[in-house]
């Protein structure tokens, strides 16, 4: 379906200029900019478990991470030089889905190999690049996603894009299992076209397959291994995350977790240090306040999961203000994955925050235009009632927000490093569609060629 290899990325020379951009502006960043690795706290969990791949060693694993981006670790020898570069060939091999994506949706060739250049120089891109994280991989995994999505895919006849679908995203539930949601929103959209109640269990059911088997496969073997059914043992810290603000408030028979959570909350505030206040939870954690209950790893997780759900019902208004005004909003921050202290020269900082200002505001335009975009596509389906690839992206985008801010704090705009490159095609597919002097020189560009 994607066509034979010299065909998909050397077919014309568009595609073959993107490619050439792509390889020349990473050795540029990476000669003048910044030529290390970036190691976040997330990094080293990773290796562990590729590491545990590399050995067959998975019995007795805490769960802490799912396979999907350990994979890729294991793949490359577990040497952080070689993922890296996977990933930028993967951030390559994106830039052309993205370009056959726009042309999917009309634009000329000239016009997609302008924008997905524009889209490829921003430097999260290139940082998420050069990190041990799960943010490339999901961006590359997303890229053909929506490739597929775009290309008429609600109106798909045939079982193999079905099983490719739904192995694209059970690999995306194995990279991170917040995104399992997006197999049940495709079939959701799927039903929903000529819609009968008989119809609700279907043929297509498959694209739910893999997302099921990757969650529910995981749940089973962090059972089997920690006691708990849980897709990772992070789970019940990341949820007492939400917690935070209102931590003292909870139960009292989990003062235990409150009363030194709220503590460590309030050190941080105090010191009003570089550092997020969702991180009180893990300060208390290796503070060791917890350590006379004797507990496990993932029996705490199942404790601080208990008590971030009764302390949730306790305090449903400051709960729910803090994903208005927190969680939510800043899933809809730029974000980059930088530490700025390892640039080695003032040049170079001066560069990198020079440069990464102006494209923050780029990035905040885009969103905010994407987040303004929203309610128009949801009259627009109300009132036309008529399924396109745009209301549903605009639907997984936005259920992502509001998923995200309802079940976590603390790295919310990391979530949405992956759906940028969506927010860009919705903002310029809009402005394509409704602007006539666009129409018209896409028209013009159309001839020329």
């Amino acid at each position: 379906m994607f066509g034979n290899f010299k065909s998909l990325f050397f077919k014309n020379k568009e595609k073959f200029l993107l490619i050439c951009f792509g390889i020349s502006y990473r050795l540029m960043l990476h000669f003048f900019l910044f030529d290390k690795i970036n190691l976040e706290n997330d990094s080293e969990s990773y290796q562990i478990l590729a590491n545990r791949i590399a050995h067959s060693s998975l019995l007795g694993y805490g769960g802490e991470r799912t396979l999907g981006y350990p994979l890729l670790l294991f793949l490359a020898g577990n040497s952080f030089k070689v993922a890296v570069f996977y990933q930028h060939i993967l951030g390559i091999i994106s830039s052309v889905f993205w370009y056959k994506t726009f042309q999917i949706f009309n634009f000329s060739n000239r016009n997609s190999l302008l924008i997905v250049l524009f889209m490829q120089s921003f430097l999260n891109v290139f940082f998420f690049e050069t990190s041990i994280l799960v943010e490339s991989l999901t961006l590359f995994v997303f890229s053909l996603v929506f490739y597929l999505l775009s290309n008429n895919y609600i109106e798909n006849k045939k079982f193999k894009i079905d099983f490719l679908m739904s192995f694209l995203l059970g690999y995306l539930t194995l990279i991170k299992p917040f995104f399992a949601f997006i197999a049940f929103v495709i079939y959701g959209f799927i039903v929903l076209k000529d819609f009968k109640f008989q119809h609700i269990i279907n043929r297509r059911s498959i694209v739910l397959f893999f997302s099921l088997l990757a969650y529910f496969g995981t749940s089973y073997f962090n059972k089997m291994n920690t006691g708990s059914f849980t897709s990772t043992t992070f789970f019940g810290y990341n949820l007492a995350q939400n917690c935070v603000y209102f931590a003292e408030n909870g139960p009292k028979k989990y003062e235990w977790i409150g009363t030194p959570y709220a503590k460590h909350r309030d050190l941080i505030l105090k010191k009003n240090i570089n550092q997020s206040v969702a991180m009180a939870i893990w300060d208390t954690y290796y503070s060791g306040a917890f350590n006379e209950k004797n507990l496990t790893f993932s029996e705490l997780s199942n404790e601080m999961a208990k008590y971030a759900v009764e302390t949730i019902k306790n305090n449903p208004k400051k709960y729910l203000k803090q994903v208005l005004t927190k969680s939510w909003l800043y899933f809809w921050k730029p974000t980059i994955s930088m530490d700025e202290t390892r640039l080695n020269s003032e040049n170079k900082k001066k560069f990198f925050f020079g440069y990464w200002f102006v494209q923050r505001k780029f990035l905040n335009v885009f969103k905010y235009g994407f987040l303004l975009l929203v309610p128009f596509y949801v009259y627009t389906f109300l009132k036309n009632k008529k399924i396109t690839t745009e209301i549903i992206i605009v639907a997984i985008v936005f259920g992502a927000s509001v998923l995200q801010g309802l079940i976590t704090f603390g790295t919310n705009s990391r979530y949405s490093f992956p759906f940028e490159f969506l927010m860009f095609l919705i903002v310029f597919v809009f402005v394509k569609n409704h602007f006539r002097f666009l129409q018209n020189y896409s028209i013009k560009q159309h001839k020329k060629l």
